[in-house]
């Protein structure tokens, strides 16, 4: 198993850099061969399956299954059209309470302290 992380570390926007490490030797140590700082710049297709990823870097993975994530985005059209405070998220304060101190947002949509963490 190989996985590719565009980003510096491993989930960077959701851990500090120490579990960020914690999690990536925990990979390692389970056989998981990890690459930070690489994006994919191209795909083989054989018999209509993804067989093998080449890496900016020109490194070449041979694949048998390829899995491409592109990260989350919080979908707030519904929040904005409500009247809530959006920016990249829903807005939030440290009692998870929206614009509305009815309404309260959490999990990917939520944007806490000008982060969004999905």
């Amino acid at each position: 198993v190989v996985l590719t992380q565009q980003a510096e570390r491993l989930m960077e926007r959701q851990l500090d850099p120490a579990s960020s490490e914690l999690v990536r030797r925990h990979l390692t140590d389970l056989g998981v061969e990890v690459h930070t700082e690489c994006r994919v710049r191209g795909v083989g297709v054989t018999d209509g399956a993804v067989r093998r990823v080449e890496l900016a870097d020109g490194y070449l993975l041979d694949t048998d299954v390829t899995v491409l994530a592109c990260g989350v985005r919080p979908r707030t059209g519904l929040a904005q059209a409500a009247g809530l405070d959006v920016r990249r998220g829903v807005v939030v304060d440290d009692l998870l309470r929206t614009s509305d101190p009815h309404i309260r947002a959490v999990g990917d949509c939520a944007e806490h302290a000008g982060r969004v963490y999905g």
